[in-house]
């Protein structure tokens, strides 16, 4: 083929790429990313002593397979998080930050936390919460009062 055929031939089979994947969005071919990892459901219950940290933002990273998952904890102090992918994850909790103000909106801000929750929790690098996802259903209970303040420097 010349340059000119080329061009044409690359630019037809570009088309044509880009309908066969409209039509898969459309339709669906039959694949989802990582859909061949297998998955458990996941319970996870955390409270301060016995107090459910209500409100707070929990989050589920695996480094091995970059899969993160999160929830909002519920007023008994539970998360639900389905089908999640096996492997070790690292735990990190977040206190509730609240509504943020709409201009022009009536906001209510989200109810003030009665209970505290260490930095240590909130990053990756630092949390001591982990939990190993099997297949099937996976509960795991933490309580933060339960984990030593890490010592200052």
């Amino acid at each position: 083929m010349n340059s000119f055929s080329n061009r044409h031939f690359l630019s037809a089979m570009q088309k044509g790429g880009v309908v066969a994947l409209l039509i898969c969005g459309a339709i669906g071919c039959g694949h989802t990313p990582r859909s061949g990892m297998t998955r458990g459901d996941v319970q996870v219950v955390v409270k301060s002593g016995e107090t459910p940290l209500d409100g707070a933002q929990i989050d589920l990273s695996n480094p091995e397979n970059g899969e993160a998952y999160g929830g909002t904890i519920d007023a008994a102090g539970i998360v639900h998080v389905d089908d999640v992918a096996i492997g070790h994850y690292i735990v990190t909790l977040l206190p509730p930050d609240g509504t943020p103000p709409v201009p022009g909106l009536e906001t209510t801000p989200a109810p003030k936390a009665n209970w505290k929750l260490h930095r240590q929790f909130q990053r990756p690098e630092t949390t001591p919460l982990r939990a190993e996802v099997i297949e099937g259903l996976n509960k795991f209970e933490f309580d933060v009062e339960s984990f030593p303040a890490p010592k200052r420097r």
